[in-house]
């Protein structure tokens, strides 16, 4: 299970101005064993249900974070920094359970 985000930052004050741009990306592995019991109304005809379980194994963030730095119409600071970090497993719970 993954997400992809970004999103900008922006702060200025007289002649300074200051943008952040944030791209990253969050992955989780679980490990899912799902429960299906099925049962036959007709021959041809069945309704399968049942929960499944989950275990958090593990996870990463990875991305990148570009900054602008201007002050007046001259000096211009441009870097980029590249962000690579396991996640906490106990920022997360760690079972699940779904229907």
């Amino acid at each position: 299970m993954g997400s992809k985000s970004n999103y900008n930052y922006r702060t200025s004050s007289g002649n300074y101005r200051r943008i952040q741009h944030y791209d990253y990306s969050t992955t989780l592995n679980y490990l899912s064993l799902p429960v299906m019991v099925q049962y036959n109304i007709l021959p041809q005809l069945y309704v399968e249900a049942g929960p499944e379980f989950g275990y958090l194994l593990g996870g990463k963030t990875k991305g990148d974070l570009t900054t602008i730095e201007t002050t007046g119409n001259s000096i211009t600071i441009d870097h980029t920094d590249h962000i690579s970090k396991n996640i906490s497993t106990s920022l997360f719970n760690r079972f699940n359970l779904g229907y």
